[in-house]
């Protein structure tokens, strides 16, 4: 018996130690902060896994305004995003010229490492990125780069 119970005392010890181990978020809850270094000035962030300005996998939201550019830029890691609210609109390649690909609520896209690309959004719009970091940012056009205005 006494064996039965300390069995069940060492289980519920376990459990309760991976439980302490869970992280949960939510973002419509959390505080909203500056996007990362480098995204156009407005843009808001709120992580809800990883470190992006670390080695490793991470998942943040980001919130555009309406009337929100992202000049083209890219990434040295694969980004996946998914529409959360709103409306997105992206374009591959080194200008934000031709044609665009729109996106809405739960729509997504896989942009490959090191691929220029450009978003915009009329109605505001906001969407998760799950990449790896450490989070980077390099424009086409060094002009374009909030960080140099």
């Amino acid at each position: 018996m006494r064996r039965l119970a300390s069995l069940a005392i060492a289980a519920l010890l376990a459990a309760s130690a991976a439980q302490s181990q869970f992280v949960g978020n939510n973002p419509g809850k959390g505080d909203w902060g500056p996007g990362p270094a480098g995204t156009p000035k407005g843009v808001k962030m709120i992580v809800l896994s990883g470190d992006p300005a670390k080695a490793g996998p991470y998942t943040i939201r980001l919130r555009f305004s309406p009337g929100a550019r992202i000049a083209p830029h890219r990434h040295a890691s694969e980004e996946r995003l998914t529409v959360i609210t709103g409306g997105f609109e992206y374009v591959i390649g080194p200008t934000d010229k031709g044609p665009g690909k729109y996106l809405t609520r739960g729509m997504s896209a896989v942009v490959p490492a090191n691929t220029y690309t450009s978003g915009s959004t009329a109605i505001g719009a906001t969407v998760e990125f799950t990449g790896t970091g450490p989070y980077k940012i390099e424009y086409a056009n060094a002009k374009d780069d909030p960080r140099n205005q």
